[in-house]
């Protein structure tokens, strides 16, 4: 098993055109703590739409949070899975998504601001996932 300790940026603009503010992912994560503290955050490994953490999928398992000046850290371990066994080959090539459901609103320059969510599972993203996103921006195929 492997660590995997990242920052998880706030109050910018990321790579899926939102702003998650600081003290809207805080209130978030200390919702979410309940159930990092019983062991039971699984995260999978790119990016999914469903409600639920199905265990044939998990690829990691949130162990802490901690706040810093730009975001909060961010540590899990790998599962011995086969997406936690994927994960690890990717190495340092993932970063931190929060999955969950909640409201946005629009900003004047286009851009979402998260206005609250409640944390479904924080999941680990390849950031070859991101370059496909910047490639449908580039085509004019925006989703997000």
């Amino acid at each position: 098993m492997k660590t995997i300790t990242l920052i998880y940026l706030t109050d910018v603009l990321n790579i899926n055109n939102r702003v998650y503010p600081k003290d809207v992912v805080r209130k978030a994560l200390d919702e979410y703590a309940e159930i990092i503290q019983a062991g039971k955050a699984l995260g999978v490994l790119g990016h999914h739409h469903d409600n639920e953490v199905p265990m044939s999928k998990a690829s990691h398992l949130v162990e802490k949070i901690e706040e810093v000046p730009e975001g909060f850290t961010i540590t899990s371990k790998t599962l011995d899975t086969p997406y936690g066994r994927m994960l690890e080959e990717f190495e340092d090539e993932v970063r931190y998504g929060l999955r969950g459901t909640g409201g946005i609103k629009t900003a004047d320059d286009g851009s979402h601001i998260l206005t609250n969510i409640k944390i479904i599972s924080i999941d680990l993203i390849p950031k070859i996932e991101d370059a496909k996103i910047q490639d449908r921006r580039s085509s004019g195929l925006h989703s997000s």
